[in-house]
């Protein structure tokens, strides 16, 4: 009965939750290329910058579920931990992740074998070619390099929480030597005492493909992370995972 509740969540999540940040992407680029068109660059910062927390917001949701892989063993399962992890915890895990040459192991993905079995004829060409350590590292790192920058993340953390986004660098105590056509998210280095930031284009052309970036971005993100939750929800069900190691 527990493990149909898992699998039952994780299908939920993946076609409805899963899907949110990229609805929200697609609004935002809408809006973003008509205020674009209509000169209204404030707006286009705005949404610059949001569309950019899209992204990440999927990129976290994304690293979460590969956490709840390593712990699905644990009381609660995988929804308890798609439903109590802290940022932090998602980006030390990546990085133990990339460290560890067998995230097979890590993830408790089942044995070769064992899949070969259940998928009997059907895509077993494709499980021989590509279910093994270094494909799967190829396909994390494929979406989930951004995630690990530091920088990134923490000026995610403060959109999402209602941060501060600045159009005057001046106002960061820095010259301006791009004219007006950049915003900032100021950020506050504690080790060395001084603001530090990130920035995005939003005028002309390099606005416009930075946009065009981030949604695509999300809509490859979410794809794939798709797979990983149906994959996930497959293998509980028949009882395939191997026991958790990752504490």
């Amino acid at each position: 009965m527990e493990l149909k509740k898992q699998t039952d969540f994780l299908r939920e999540f993946a076609e409805f939750s899963l899907t949110i940040p990229l609805k929200a992407a697609e609004c935002f680029y809408e809006a973003l290329t008509k205020a674009y068109f209509d000169d209204d660059f404030d707006t286009v910062a705005k949404l610059q910058v949001k569309l950019h927390a899209e992204m990440v917001a999927s990129l976290e949701t994304a690293g979460a579920l590969l956490l709840s892989f390593s712990k699905w063993d644990e009381p609660g399962g995988v929804r308890r931990i798609l439903l109590t992890y802290r940022n932090r915890e998602v980006y030390d895990f990546l990085e133990e992740l990339y460290k560890s040459p067998n995230p097979l192991e890590i993830l408790c993905f089942p044995k070769k074998n064992d899949i070969l079995e259940h998928y009997k004829n059907e895509y077993q060409e494709n499980v021989n070619k590509y279910y093994n350590n270094e494909e799967l590292s190829k396909s994390i790192r494929q979406i989930m390099d951004v995630y690990r920058n530091e920088i990134i993340t923490k000026s995610y953390n403060k959109i999402k929480h209602g941060g501060i986004v600045i159009r005057n660098i001046e106002a960061l105590d820095e010259e301006e030597k791009f004219g007006k056509t950049k915003v900032y998210i100021p950020l506050y280095d504690l080790e060395k005492n001084k603001i530090t930031f990130v920035y995005f284009s939003v005028v002309g052309s390099e606005g416009m493909k930075l946009a065009e970036k981030y949604l695509q971005n999300v809509k490859m993100i979410v794809e794939i992370t798709k797979v990983w939750c149906k994959f996930l929800a497959y293998c509980l069900e028949k009882e395939l995972l191997l026991p958790s190691k990752y504490k």
